[in-house]
């Protein structure tokens, strides 16, 4: 079946030694499932099974001709536990595409993240131009424009232009910095984020009821973001020129659910609370209006917080490739911190990478104490809920737990001294301990 797959594979994507040959041809894919389609699934299936990354592209060519099998998602997942690189990219796009699940886009970012291949990073970052927008997208592309490789930088900086809404290929200025040193690559991400945030305002609601205006998106800072609130016709006044990201978005938990509709006496008093000023006294609220503006200030402001937390990283403890865990900076009244670990070049925080930074600490400090027993490892709150780790001899064996549903885990071990693990947690703990919270 093997060498029918690849007769196959010449067929709809040309001879290899022709420029573009990575291109699935939808016409003659057409053709084919027209004349015999079980055979096609089956020479597809075959393709997957070797870990052929057309295979993957030609069954999504499939999907968009409506000519996909009805297993096609079970089949996607069936390989995307051992799926790497070039593989892994076509894989997440395909099974996206058929089950609309964002966590398949991290399957993506996770390659250009990871410690593979320059090649395998810079496909990943064309594809996640094309792909939907998630905060985590985002911030493995902004990660990209600083990768080591320059092919890299430039894919990366292309994806994040397409997604500003910018043609790639002009920007001068932007090339000189991509192919400058780490600094230049630094400062050409920071104007890619500005370009992003550029078009980011938005109002909701109505200003003679309820109505909230955000103003630019802050990707450098992410916890503060311009905002104008309107309640009952009165703009409300505030000390700060700029909300809380993570106060703003939790208003309508805090005033009208899970449990109780939206109040003005309980909005007012909760907006109060926040110190916002001017409050009128009386006023009518449209409860569905009302709960629809809370709930799109949550998911912009919830896309605010992503993009931040999967983008920045300001110090880094041990090496990804092996064991090692990233810290960011720390919000802005010291509890919370962006944290990130690795494990055999997998980003083993695949889903909530911010921390409570006295928990955390705790966590690792309790690590470090039975570090010397093999007991089981990485267990430290929701930031490694999707790893299951136990120290070996050698090093350290785990299963990573897919986020996309349905999916079996990846295995492994990697090679890691003791000293090396206790020097990582160790320092990551006193980093944190260094930061600590603010009365």
């Amino acid at each position: 079946m093997a060498t029918t797959w690849e007769r196959f594979r010449r067929d709809v994507f040309g001879d290899p030694r022709d420029a573009g040959h990575d291109e699935v041809d939808p016409a003659g894919l057409g053709r084919a499932v027209e004349r015999d389609a079980g055979r096609v699934h089956d020479l597809i299936g075959a393709g997957l099974a070797a870990h052929d990354e057309r295979a993957a592209r030609a069954l999504r060519v499939l999907g968009e001709l409506d000519h996909a099998p009805a297993d096609a998602a079970d089949r996607l997942r069936s390989v995307l536990p051992a799926a790497n690189g070039h593989f892994r990219v076509q894989v997440g796009l395909a099974l996206h595409f058929f089950t609309g699940d964002e966590a398949c886009i991290a399957e993506v970012a996770a390659v250009l993240t990871g410690t593979g291949n320059a090649s395998a990073r810079a496909a990943a970052a064309t594809a996640l131009g094309s792909a939907h927008a998630t905060p985590q997208a985002l911030g493995a592309l902004h990660r990209g424009v600083t990768d080591d490789d320059h092919l890299v930088r430039r894919c990366s900086a292309d994806a994040l232009l397409r997604h500003a809404g910018e043609e790639p290929g002009g920007h001068d200025d932007l090339r000189t910095l991509l192919a400058g040193d780490s600094h230049d690559h630094r400062a050409a991400a920071s104007w890619l984020l500005d370009l992003l945030a550029r078009d980011s305002s938005r109002s909701y609601g109505t200003p003679s009821r309820f109505a909230v205006d955000l103003g630019p998106a802050d990707h450098h800072g992410g916890y503060r973001r311009p905002a104008r609130i309107t309640l009952a016709g009165v703009v409300l006044g505030h000390a700060r020129t700029s909300a809380y990201v993570p106060e703003l978005r939790n208003l309508g938990i805090n005033t009208t659910y899970p449990d109780r509709e939206p109040d003005f006496a309980a909005l007012r008093e909760t907006l109060v609370s926040h110190g916002y000023t001017g409050m009128p006294e009386e006023g009518v609220l449209d409860i569905a209006e009302t709960r629809a503006v809370l709930d799109a200030c949550e998911t912009t402001l919830d896309a605010d917080l992503g993009v931040f937390r999967w983008r920045r990283h300001d110090l880094l403890f041990g090496d990804r490739a092996v064991f090692a865990v990233e810290l960011g900076p720390v919000d802005p009244d010291g509890s919370l911190r962006i944290c990130t670990a690795w494990v055999d070049g997998h980003n083993v925080s695949p889903v909530d990478n911010e921390v409570y930074v006295p928990q955390f600490a705790h966590s690792l400090r309790s690590t470090l104490r039975t570090l010397d027993r093999g007991a089981d490892f990485l267990d430290w709150g929701p930031t490694t809920d999707h790893v299951t780790a136990e120290l070996l001899p050698t090093g350290i064996g785990y299963e990573l737990h897919s986020a996309v549903p349905g999916v079996g885990e990846r295995t492994g071990t990697v090679e890691v001294s003791r000293d090396d693990i206790a020097h990582v947690l160790d320092a990551t703990a006193t980093a944190l301990e260094n930061h600590p919270r603010r009365p």
